[in-house]
């Protein structure tokens, strides 16, 4: 009973080298036994079983050599590598589907990525592969996000290849025998990234019940994954008219996140054509009111949008007299310095604005409570010099402005 016992265990652990060696130690042992010892009519029986045990033991051979192989010589080339130098709040991303990353959390405020890129052949020398790195930093928002080239030599295969995060700079570096190489970096995110099955499926489901669906993209647009967030504003891109109205619903809501009203303008930046005119006020207002955001990827998204289809501003404030220097345009609202919502202009450089026709501006000194103190001036249509200091005016001194359509004209009765 010991022995069978001792032959179970040794079968379940080892598999078909087990067996291979039960079949050779064993049956074959006891079928040659039984082969001499058996009558004449049962030789001939005994001898076809003797034979396939070896048939058996003979293939087991071959499977096991297979299995040697494939197991010790035939393993997919792998390139092994970590990213060292992070905080842990950064998250990394890539768009090769064999590229694979672990966080390991090395002591308090310091983490590094381990990663691995798999292929079923060695990559050749000069192949890229992104490595996108989101810093996930207030400061930097959205534009911080970069999309970081690796170019693969064939000598990545034969040691770990340690890619370190300059924080000062938002660069990634590889060491290169020695010598810090910084990994160039492009504007395109994840050309080789496939769009993801779900979102093909949410783009045929949506189009083929005739009305959009905004349930999913939630989420997606405001994954803390970079990718995902890119391939959703893509999709919600292919939407086209359908999407614009939950867009438009998204940038009037005051609860809407920073990530839901960039990754929306993004998409309608990405469409075709929109047709502007049939856009709610408050949503022009709204963009032209992020055009002056402190966010720059958000900032600029929204000048594209404006520039793209030639959307007038009411308000222009320049830094000089005369309409010069630099400058900064706005829509309805009220822009505080201390927000850092006056754009290009820096606080206290306000000399002449120029007002369109159906709106006013108020130029305050002062923020105060958020409704503007001290020295104020208001203008309606028209080009205008601030008055002096000297004067009593806010020339060079303003840190608020706010944009306010004009009061209708009365109409006098007879």
């Amino acid at each position: 009973m010991d022995t069978a016992e001792a032959w179970i265990k040794l079968l379940y652990t080892y598999g078909p080298f087990a067996i291979l060696v039960f079949l050779v130690f064993v049956t074959e042992r006891k079928a040659r036994t039984a082969m001499k010892e058996a009558a004449r009519e049962e030789k001939s029986r005994m001898t076809l079983i003797y034979l396939l045990n070896w048939g058996v033991i003979f293939g087991l051979v071959l499977f096991s050599m297979y299995a040697w192989t494939r197991i010790n010589l035939n393993g997919e080339p792998t390139i092994k590598g970590r990213i060292e130098n992070l905080s842990g709040r950064e998250v990394i991303s890539t768009g090769s589907a064999f590229f694979y990353v672990h966080r390991v959390y090395v002591v308090p405020g310091h983490a590094e990525y381990m990663w691995r890129l798999v292929g079923q052949k060695k990559y050749t020398d000069g192949e890229k592969i992104s490595i996108v790195l989101d810093p996930n930093d207030p400061n930097l928002g959205e534009a911080g996000i970069t999309n970081n080239e690796l170019t693969i030599k064939s000598s990545f295969y034969d040691r770990e290849v340690r890619i370190s995060y300059r924080r000062d700079l938002n660069k990634l570096f590889v060491d290169d025998g020695g010598q810090q190489v910084e990994l160039p970096q492009s504007q395109q995110m994840i050309a080789e990234q496939p769009e993801p099955a779900w979102l093909d499926y949410l783009a045929t489901t949506a189009f083929a019940q005739g009305s959009f669906q905004p349930a999913p993209y939630v989420s997606s647009l405001e994954s803390p994954d970079p990718v995902i967030r890119r391939n959703a504003r893509a999709d919600l891109a292919r939407q086209g008219a359908a999407a614009v109205p939950w867009i438009e619903d998204c940038w009037n809501n005051p609860k809407s996140s920073y990530r839901l009203k960039l990754g929306t303008l993004i998409a309608l930046n990405n469409m075709s054509a929109v047709n502007t005119g049939a856009l709610r006020p408050s949503t022009i207002a709204e963009f032209q009111r992020a055009s002056s955001d402190p966010d720059e990827a958000l900032r600029t998204e929204a000048l594209k949008f404006l520039n793209r289809y030639r959307i007038p501003f009411p308000v222009t404030v320049f830094e000089h007299v005369n309409s010069t220097g630099r400058s900064q345009s706005f829509g309805e609202g009220r822009f505080r310095s201390d927000y850092k919502q006056l754009g290009n202009l820096p606080n206290d450089t306000a000399s002449s604005v120029k007002v369109s026709k159906g709106y006013r501006v108020r130029l305050c000194e002062n923020v105060g409570d958020g409704k503007g103190v001290g020295r104020c001036e208001e203008y309606g249509e028209g080009t205008f010099n601030l008055k002096v200091a000297k004067a009593g005016g806010v020339a060079d001194l303003v840190s608020q402005i706010e944009v306010l359509r004009a009061p209708a004209p009365q109409i006098k009765k007879k």
